[in-house]
């Protein structure tokens, strides 16, 4: 299932407040921070922002109801690894 898709599931079930996107393979947080923020996406950083979101989800954890980590593969690879 794609990022876009697990954050709007989310959020239609918990009060998510704060996400969470990593990559475990490459050790690298592309985001932490509140829905605001990812809403708000500097112009610069929006190609980045949609390559996100077209990513398969390996794996999600909830903490408190209200943040959500989301892991996904390296970006561009096609399986999740």
């Amino acid at each position: 299932m794609k990022v876009k898709n697990v954050i709007r599931g989310l959020q239609r079930e918990y009060d998510l407040q704060e996400i969470n996107i990593i990559s475990q393979a490459e050790s690298k947080v592309y985001y932490s921070g509140t829905m605001d923020g990812w809403k708000a996406t500097d112009i610069n950083l929006i190609p980045l922002k949609r390559k996100i979101e077209d990513s398969e989800v390996v794996d999600r954890l909830m903490f408190n109801n209200r943040k959500a980590f989301i892991f996904i593969p390296p970006i561009g690879a096609y399986y999740p690894t």
